[in-house]
């Protein structure tokens, strides 16, 4: 009625968006209510924009930002609500986009900054030259911080997660014996599952780390998946970046599979 046909169209398909790897509901019916629609009727009836286009902007704009050009392509417009609010978010797009980096990455290496008390009021920190380079010295720095990490405290955790390990085709699917194997995961694959963010998540429960590697060699790192409540949350290859193979992802998808069996049964 009020012309807005692409949101239309993405409120009956139902279909996904892929930002950088990461999937999102094209259309949120959380936030697309009657009361929404009318309270926006003449902005969606004038430029027809995405749903995801319309949140991003709007966000934007509610931290005094404006949207720069593709930035749409580059992070949703949920993620720029977990940026702090030390982060400029014109110099955070023009950065984002010139450096074409994954927005879990550089949240991963915000969080570690946060851990290791460091200032968030200066521009090298907030937008570095080089993520990777900056996001390996914070890491290695908390984790020398805390390298004494009581493993005793992980053994009632690593028996619980025993049996997700599967073998599947030429595959195995590993759990970490000990945090050390997490954070060497990490150094070898150069992605931020070595971080301890995601130690301390995997240790409590809130998250857990499965190591995917192949048959023939199964002490080197190949692939590394997040799993929580029940679902695959993400497959990382080295340095984040790596295409995930096919035979992979169906190796996982039977993985997923057999656990959802096993759990029902």
């Amino acid at each position: 009625k009020i012309g807005a046909t692409t949101l239309a169209n993405e409120i009956i398909f139902d279909d996904y968006r892929n930002i950088f790897g990461l999937y999102f509901h094209k259309a949120d019916m959380r936030v697309i209510t009657k009361k929404w629609l009318k309270a926006n009727k003449q902005k969606l009836k004038t430029r027809n924009p995405t749903f995801h286009e319309f949140m991003l902007e709007k966000t934007l704009k509610e931290r005094n930002a404006p949207m720069i050009n593709e930035i749409e392509k580059y992070v949703h417009y949920s993620q720029i609500k977990q940026l702090p609010k030390e982060v400029n978010l014109t110099k955070f797009q023009k950065w984002f986009i010139r450096k074409g980096e994954r927005f879990d990455y550089y949240m991963d290496y915000l969080h570690m900054l946060e851990e290791l008390n460091t200032p968030l009021n200066n521009d090298s920190v907030l937008y570095p030259e080089n993520l990777q380079v900056a996001h390996d010295n914070a890491m290695n720095t908390l984790n020398l911080l805390k390298s004494e990490i009581e493993e005793k405290q992980y053994q009632e955790r690593k028996n619980q997660i025993k049996a997700l390990e599967a073998e599947i085709d030429d595959l195995l699917f590993l759990t970490p014996h000990s945090l050390q194997e997490i954070i060497q995961e990490g150094s070898i694959l150069r992605h931020c599952v070595g971080s301890q963010h995601y130690i301390e998540r995997h240790t409590q429960g809130k998250t857990t780390i499965v190591f995917i590697r192949r048959k023939e060699k199964p002490d080197m790192p190949y692939f590394t998946l997040e799993y929580r409540n029940q679902q695959v949350i993400q497959i990382q290859g080295k340095c984040n970046r790596q295409e995930v193979p096919k035979k992979i992802k169906q190796a996982v998808r039977q993985w997923q599979e057999n656990l959802q069996h096993a759990l029902s049964s």
